[in-house]
């Protein structure tokens, strides 16, 4: 999509100035590691965890339906089906999540869960071979499951910041910016 710019760590999502960092970045990662910079910086460095309505925009500019959980099956041709395009899209920009040699992710969101468990996405691709052609199935669910926010094995994290380079700012923030620079002889 038009919309989505992959930088390499991360992906920028030009239609809400948000980019995305690499869900291979936190891969086994708790929440409370991410949230607390305990050997990593994401946090510090200006990411935050995404809410759920900002994923369900991303996977909406990723070509999803927008009405998620979605889950489609074709027994065609992989191309044809929306869901499994946009868990594609997404699994090439956003790296790998849950396990490497398959297109699956679990990843933890801002959004807090019941019982002290922080909210997780889902979104998966998987083909069968049989019946041919082969059945392929993808998914993407936000706020699929929750889990403790200790826990680590098989999670990522979806971690967004500003655009700031893509945001101006106001001409009045400029002009008074640069007043003080003058100011203070800067």
């Amino acid at each position: 999509p038009l919309s989505l710019v992959d930088h390499g760590s991360y992906t920028t999502d030009t239609a809400t100035n948000l980019n995305w960092l690499d869900l291979s970045a936190t891969y086994g990662l708790s929440y409370n590691q991410v949230m607390g910079n305990s050997g990593v910086n994401y946090i510090a460095d200006g990411w935050r965890y995404a809410t759920s309505s900002e994923l369900a925009t991303l996977f909406t500019d990723a070509g999803g339906s927008g009405t998620y959980p979605e889950l489609a099956t074709s027994y065609t041709t992989f191309d044809a089906n929306s869901t499994l395009v946009a868990v594609q899209t997404l699994s090439n920009l956003l790296g790998w999540g849950f396990d490497p040699n398959y297109t699956s992710y679990v990843a933890f969101l801002a959004d807090p869960a019941p019982g002290g468990q922080q909210s997780l996405c889902l979104f998966s691709e998987y083909s069968y071979p049989f019946p041919s052609p082969g059945i392929y199935q993808g998914q993407l669910r936000i706020a699929g499951g929750s889990a403790s926010p200790d826990q680590t094995t098989y999670y990522s994290s979806f971690l967004v910041r500003s655009d700031v380079a893509s945001t101006p700012l106001p001409a009045s923030a400029v002009m008074f910016v640069t007043a003080l620079g003058l100011l203070c002889g800067v």
